[in-house]
């Protein structure tokens, strides 16, 4: 029995020196396995290195930089877009200034109807005026008692002229009328019952030939 477990134990001290040796064989090959890998990694941290130095990082100022502009652009937005209310409201003003406009000279026209009419009317009330005085003028004379005139003195008429005497010439049985002033064949014809046609063939007249004073002139056949 003692024998059984002497080769047991020797059976063990062997496993635990081979376990040993493997143990640290497999950790000498371990730590030639992660030598490339360190390598690798070496590598890879230097060309990161070297990439940052080639490649700067940008200042830390250049954010704000970009802010001021977008602040700058966002203000400068605003600005245009005050201009443009500014702009409507001056053209909303042109429009209105013209409507004004309009209307002054609407106005002006008015102005100026009103004085014409001041004008009519003062000159309408300066003819009221001078009716007034006129009308009064003759209500004066109306009221006034009448002057009495001097008899006035009437001229003597001038005597009638007579009328000539018809006479008639011996032998040729006609009677004769001699003209006075203002005798005409018309008058002749109506004294002597005779047309004017009549006195004109009796006496060799024209239509348009006229009598005149003292002038023998046949008015008929002579009286029996």
């Amino acid at each position: 029995m003692e024998w059984k477990n002497t080769g047991a134990d020797d059976d063990m001290h062997e496993e635990q020196h081979y376990t040993t040796l493997k143990s640290g064989a497999s950790g000498i090959l371990g730590e030639k396995s992660k030598l490339p890998l360190i390598i690798i990694l070496v590598g890879v941290l230097f060309l990161v290195a070297l990439f940052f130095i080639l490649n700067p990082r940008p200042p830390r100022t250049a954010q704000p930089e970009a802010d001021a502009i977008d602040a700058r652009l966002a203000l400068l937005e605003r600005q245009i877009n005050e201009i443009d209310r500014i702009k409507e409201k001056i053209v909303e003003m042109d429009a209105r200034m013209a409507i004004d406009t309009a209307s002054v000279m609407d106005i002006d026209k008015l102005v100026d109807a009103i004085q014409a009419n001041a004008a009519a009317l003062s000159r309408l009330d300066g003819k009221i005026g001078q009716m007034e005085k006129q009308l009064k003028k003759t209500a004066e004379k109306a009221q006034a008692p009448p002057a009495v005139s001097a008899p006035q003195k009437t001229a003597p008429s001038a005597p009638a002229q007579a009328t000539a005497p018809v006479a008639a010439k011996p032998g040729d049985g006609l009677m004769y009328h001699t003209v006075q002033k203002g005798d005409t064949l018309y008058r002749l014809s109506v004294k002597y019952g005779i047309s004017v046609p009549k006195l004109q063939e009796l006496n060799n007249l024209g239509a348009e030939t006229e009598i005149f004073p003292g002038q023998q002139v046949v008015v008929g056949p002579a009286k029996q």
